[in-house]
């Protein structure tokens, strides 16, 4: 999922260059929205089909339906969330602050203070990954690390850091696990 939210942070910034804020703000609501819908529909029909074929319980009816649409919507696939939070957070930046690299740190350590309900905290973790492929694509950054000798050292540097933090992952500490919120912890 980290590698989806980049790319898609990374690709932001393209639009971002080309359509005004309200602009971004329509596309975004039709490119997240519609597949949401979308995906609400699909759990409907599984779920009507479960009711048929006597897996379910539940009773078939229009409250049922509605109540299953908003929360095949709501609870969906959590990563198009992550992605309409996370774009939601940079037009905000970009327009009222300058995509000033303060706000994002400020909002990042703010998220640490909200609570991890209904998957935010899977949200606020991929916020950061998708800011950071954003401002790399906007600021060209890849044209200004340039040369075999930076990407080799980044490349070693990385695999050090990788290899140095292994030993210390745990199952029980993993953002699934642990949560995200700082008032989460005991």
């Amino acid at each position: 999922m980290p590698l989806f939210i980049l790319i898609s942070g990374y690709l932001f910034a393209f639009s971002c260059k080309s359509k005004t804020w309200t602009e971004l703000l329509y596309a975004k609501l039709k490119q997240i929205m519609i597949p949401l819908l979308c995906w609400s529909c699909v759990s409907l029909v599984v779920e009507t089909v479960k009711i048929i074929i006597g897996i379910s319980s539940h009773k078939f009816g229009v409250l049922w339906m509605g109540q299953t649409i908003i929360s095949g919507f709501i609870h969906g696939p959590w990563f198009l969330w992550a992605v309409w939070w996370s774009s939601f957070l940079v037009i905000i930046g970009r327009r009222f602050f300058k995509d000033n690299v303060f706000f994002y740190i400020a909002v990042f350590i703010l998220t640490m203070f909200i609570p991890d309900n209904n998957n935010s905290a899977q949200y606020k973790f991929m916020l950061p990954y998708f800011v950071l492929a954003y401002l790399f694509n906007k600021y060209d950054l890849k044209s200004k690390i340039k040369g075999v000798y930076v990407n080799i050292t980044l490349f070693l540097a990385s695999l050090s850091l990788y290899i140095w933090l292994l030993p210390h992952f745990g199952f029980d500490s993993y953002i699934y696990m642990s949560g995200y919120s700082i008032l989460n912890k005991n």
